[in-house]
């Protein structure tokens, strides 16, 4: 469960931190998706895209750019973007410095494939363990019979030998006299 949890926490951006200039984004189908992908330019010029919410989009006003090109311009009108390392969210600061909104890099897709992966390896576990995917316990060996002797059926049994029939316990009141 340990490595779902490291696996969750890069899915969710946990290690990485970046701060820069949300550009612009790439064209997307209002009916079809609800997240596009948002190209991010840092303050030493290196550029990178993080998938944000369509409505996050609009309401920031970005451009669209269909081949996701780094500007040449100043992008001092454009929203600041501000990912601390260790944290599972970011902070967008608008243009105007006036709106600053939080938003989690968390989501129900990662959350989704770390529960499966944890299934998943739960399942391989119990069946190293114990042979069947749902039994928890380890099962007990079972022991190999003893090989007959060459000439004689595996499942042979033990013979009581000839003599009297085995004697019977009378039950009731006997014979009359």
């Amino acid at each position: 469960m340990a490595i779902c949890t490291v696996l969750f926490l890069f899915i969710c951006d946990f290690f990485s931190s970046y701060e820069g200039s949300a550009v612009s984004y790439l064209p997307y189908d209002i009916q079809k998706v609800k997240v596009t992908p948002v190209l991010i330019v840092e303050q030493d010029g290196t550029t990178f895209q993080r998938n944000w919410d369509v409505k996050l989009v609009q309401k920031m006003e970005l451009p669209s750019d269909p081949e996701a090109a780094a500007p040449t311009g100043d992008t001092a009108s454009l929203p600041t973007v501000k990912k601390s390392q260790f944290t599972l969210y970011f902070r967008v600061l608008s243009a105007d410095m006036k709106t600053k909104t939080i938003i989690p890099t968390t989501s129900p897709y990662a959350l989704g494939v770390i529960v499966l992966l944890g299934v998943l390896a739960l399942f391989l576990r119990n069946m190293y363990v114990s042979g069947s995917p749902l039994q928890i316990q380890r099962r007990g060996r079972k022991k190999l019979k003893t090989l007959a002797p060459m000439g004689q059926p595996a499942n042979a049994r033990k013979s009581r030998g000839k003599g009297p029939p085995p004697k019977h316990v009378r039950k009731g009141r006997g014979r009359r006299r």
